[in-house]
């Protein structure tokens, strides 16, 4: 948080953050016109035209002055904005460190509005024309063949949003190619840390509050943390591929790092790549054990369960279990002139006559998980094998579910079950 670690020091003994913001005229009038910058729609957002350098100049002129909250958001916002992923980072960090730093002092303070202030003016960090939206069109790498390419790219590409009038849209083999090609390494490490760091510091923001306050007054930013958990995995799963000894995206509790020589000496090696589908029955059956003997109160569990029993099912018996209701009126349409499809009952005829390929199970290696970062890891080497093998199959989509459900805590689970369907925007 280099351009902003100043906030966590005191302005003055009398005053350790500063004086109130509302005092001065001037600051106001600041705040409303940079306000008025901030895009309504992000659709209608032109990026090029967008400079933000003289306004966060500013903002970190006026929080030399006054640790007031509605800078730092800001700041958040434009760095955002100008597709400055560093900046973005150390806002957050920075903020995360002054309220822990300052929680009675900073500004609002109690007598200004206290903790239900800081947190609606927190909470604005989750809107959409302004951080989740920018960040999802945020580029990640550049590549030589596809240009430059976001998170957008990824969801349009695996259909997770749709494309808009006129957008490329990528196919999803492509993208991972130029992942996988991409140079340098570093880059996409530093990456994946940037991502570690907003995971950290939002996660931070919300046990603050829920410690001093309450869970419903703490700042959620449920949209912001679904999009960079989705980002942080996407490219963490490219850094496992490429670099197999690459420390587990999860964060080590705090007992794993005290193990001692002779313990971490004795560490398993970096798990195999799972080759076949029976080698992917295998290791959704070894994260299956260890959930079910460590962690059976985990949705990620049923989850497994659900992936392990669609092993090796059909199009038509995977709708039958996934979607029932619909598959019933399904039609694939083939075209024609006039034009035909082919109905529900025609095609469950199809799978009657189907033939399973046999493989050699004397050669499909056996695994085992013992703590939640083999059993991470068996999920990605599992999830990976699908996606390049078999995209049509929904395992790689339950188990990337499983994944993100995996190191949730009950109040985050309870949001999670009882939100609403939202359109994707």
């Amino acid at each position: 948080m280099a351009a902003y670690a100043f906030v966590e020091d005191q302005v003055s003994a009398e005053q350790p953050c500063g004086p109130d913001p509302e005092a001065d005229p001037e600051i106001l009038n600041f705040l409303t016109v940079a306000e008025g910058r901030l895009p309504a729609s992000y659709r209608d957002f032109n990026k090029k035209s967008f400079d933000a350098k003289p306004t966060l100049l500013s903002l970190r002129d006026y929080l030399g002055k006054s640790r007031d909250l509605r800078f730092l958001v800001l700041a958040a916002k434009f760095h955002m904005l100008s597709d400055d992923l560093p900046g973005f980072v150390d806002v957050l960090t920075a903020t995360n460190a002054l309220l822990s730093a300052r929680w009675d002092d900073c500004h609002p303070t109690e007598a200004a509005g206290g903790a239900e202030l800081k947190a609606a003016f927190l909470r604005s960090l989750d809107d959409l024309p302004t951080i989740v939206l920018p960040l999802q069109n945020a580029t990640l790498i550049n590549d030589k063949r596809l240009g430059a390419l976001s998170m957008r790219s990824i969801m349009v590409g695996e259909k997770k949003l749709p494309a808009r009038n006129g957008e490329t849209v990528i196919e999803p083999s492509s993208i991972r190619e130029a992942f996988l090609r991409f140079e340098p390494l570093d880059h996409l490490t530093s990456l994946k840390a940037s991502f570690e760091a907003v995971v950290s510091s939002l996660d931070g923001i919300r046990e603050l509050f829920i410690d001093k306050t309450d869970y419903e007054t703490a700042p959620q930013f449920d949209q912001l943390l679904e999009l960079v958990r989705s980002i942080r995995g996407y490219v963490g799963d490219i850094i496992a591929i490429r670099q197999p000894s690459a420390a587990p995206i999860e964060p080590v509790d705090e007992e794993s790092t005290k193990q001692s020589p002779e313990t971490i000496a004795s560490q398993p090696a970096p798990l195999l790549t799972v080759v076949s589908v029976k080698e992917a029955s295998n290791a959704l059956g070894a994260i299956l054990g260890y959930y079910a003997g460590s962690e059976p109160s985990s949705p990620a569990r049923l989850l497994i369960k659900q992936a392990h029993q669609l092993v090796g099912k059909s199009f038509i018996e995977v709708m039958k279990i996934l979607a029932p209701g619909p598959i019933e009126k399904a039609k694939i349409q083939i075209g024609g002139n006039p034009p035909f499809a082919l109905t529900f009952a025609q095609l469950s005829a199809l799978a009657l006559d189907e033939g399973k390929r046999a493989e050699d199970e004397a050669e499909a290696r056996s695994y085992s998980a013992t703590t939640r970062a083999e059993a991470t890891g068996l999920m990605r080497q599992v999830e990976n094998f699908y996606r390049s093998v078999e995209p049509s199959s929904p395992i790689p989509m339950l188990i990337e579910k499983a994944r993100n459900l995996a190191a949730k805590d009950f109040n985050e689970l309870l949001l999670e079950v009882s939100k609403k369907d939202e359109e994707k925007r």
